[in-house]
């Protein structure tokens, strides 16, 4: 009976250590799941008459593809800078761009997504966004003085970054979290993932020195990130914060409710009282 007990604990035991090994190792491949496109689908995006295609070299030659949707309403007009969620090809935002009125809208897939080269990780996203702010801001088009940042999930690390690294106007969070740390361990209680997390994505470190408008969207039924987590940043901000819960989302389908759209719209009217609803 000894005998079986002790085997079972090693057993036990063993499969624990599997367990932590493997996510140690695949732990970037449980984050991100890079989506492609074809050039098919460019050249149909392509089509598009206030659609620009734009590719950005990095310094370690790396390059970066995305789009330029123009406002076509301004000589320089302001800017949001869009970073998707984890499992998300930026281009399908295009068909949303006129919900952003007054407002260019860039969408630039992360590495390895859409026709991105490279791997993605926390440090890549952050350290390109930063090339990419300041290349797109250069721009005659564009005013640099305009331009707010909007993330999705996962994206919601890169504009809080981006929000304490550059001059933003304001920043908009749909389902965002305190740290990723914190998210994963809800996910895998009996594992000490802070040990060898590497793509951490603390908000919460620099959330309180922020200081520009932020607009939280946090879904009521959300799957994926706790709302206890979005609330933790929230609460942390340092600046104006409008938090909306919309009720009855999910953390994928929250881009379907009107609410949604609507707190969007109002939040960037304040910031450029210029622009216009849909």
């Amino acid at each position: 009976m000894k005998r079986m007990a002790f085997v079972l604990v090693c057993g036990l035991l063993a499969a624990y250590v599997v367990g932590f090994i493997a996510l140690a190792i695949f732990e970037t491949q449980l984050i991100f799941s890079p989506q492609r496109i074809d050039e098919g689908f460019a050249e149909y995006v392509r089509s598009y008459s206030n659609v620009e295609e734009i590719s950005i070299q990095t310094g370690d030659n790396v390059s970066l593809h995305g789009w330029l949707v123009n406002s076509q309403e301004n000589e320089a007009s302001p800017l949001l800078i869009y970073y998707g969620g984890n499992a998300e090809e930026v281009s399908h935002m295009i068909s949303h761009a006129h919900k952003f009125p007054g407002f260019s809208l860039l969408l630039m897939n992360y590495r390895g997504y859409g026709l991105s080269q490279g791997a993605p990780s926390e440090k890549n996203l952050k350290k390109d966004a930063e090339l990419i702010f300041d290349a797109i801001t250069e721009r005659e088009d564009i005013d640099c003085t305009q331009v707010v940042v909007m993330g999705r999930s996962i994206g919601t690390g890169v504009a809080v970054h981006m929000a304490a690294e550059r001059d933003v106007k304001g920043a908009i969070l749909v389902t965002p979290y305190d740290s990723l740390v914190n998210v994963a361990q809800k996910s895998f209680r009996i594992y000490p993932v802070s040990w060898f997390m590497r793509n951490r994505f603390q908000s919460d470190a620099i959330a309180p020195d922020i200081d520009v408008p932020m607009l939280a969207l946090v879904a009521e039924n959300d799957e994926i990130i706790p709302k206890a987590s979005s609330l933790t940043l929230v609460d942390q901000w340092g600046g104006e914060v409008q938090m909306v819960m919309v009720e009855g989302a999910g953390h994928n389908d929250i881009f379907y409710s009107d609410v949604f759209w609507k707190s969007i719209n109002d939040f960037l009217k304040r910031l450029a009282p210029g622009s216009e609803g849909p």
